[in-house]
C-alpha cells in the first residue's frame, strides 16, 4: 500500500518519509526570526537586549501607559479620544524598523499627528528641533 502525500506514516509518524518528499517542516525549523528570540508569545527579544512585540501586547502597552500617565508627551495635553492615541518610540525603528525596540521603557503616547510628524527620529531631537505646538493642537479639543 503506498501513502498518500499528507497522511501521516503509522510507522515514522511523518509526512515526509518511505519515498515522499515534501515541504513540510517541524515546527519549530519553520519559526525561525532572525536575531529575535521567543521569549512568550508574543514577544521576541534579540541577543543586545531590544524587544519585539505583537500587535496584542503592544495594544496592552498602549493601555497600560495611558492608564499610568493620560496626557501627551510632547504638548502634555490630557487624551480625549482613544482613536488620537499613538504608541511612540523614544529611540528611532530605523529603516525597515532595523533597530526596533518595543520595550516599555522605550515607549510614550502622543498624539497621531505628532507621531507620524516625528517619522523615525529620536524623541528628544524631535521635540527639541521640529515639534511645534500647532501638531497636537490639530489632533485636541
Amino acid at each position: 500500500m503506498k501513502l498518500k502525500a499528507k497522511e501521516i506514516c503509522p510507522l515514522h509518524r511523518r509526512k515526509d518519509c518511505c519515498g515522499r518528499t515534501s515541504n513540510y517542516a517541524p515546527l519549530k525549523d519553520r519559526a525561525k526570526h532572525g536575531i529575535w528570540q521567543l521569549i512568550r508569545p508574543g514577544l521576541w527579544r534579540a541577543p543586545d537586549g531590544r524587544e519585539r512585540c505583537s500587535a496584542s501586547l503592544l495594544k496592552a502597552r498602549k493601555a497600560l501607559l495611558l492608564k499610568a500617565w493620560p496626557f501627551c508627551y510632547a504638548c502634555k495635553q490630557k487624551f480625549e479620544d482613544y482613536r488620537d492615541i499613538e504608541l511612540s518610540h523614544r529611540t528611532g525603528k530605523g529603516m525597515g524598523g532595523a533597530f526596533r525596540n518595543d520595550a516599555i521603557e522605550n515607549l510614550v503616547l502622543m498624539h497621531a499627528a505628532a507621531n507620524r510628524d516625528q517619522g523615525s527620529l529620536d524623541l528628544e531631537t524631535y521635540l527639541r528641533e521640529k515639534w511645534k505646538p500647532q501638531v497636537c493642537e490639530l489632533a485636541g479639543p
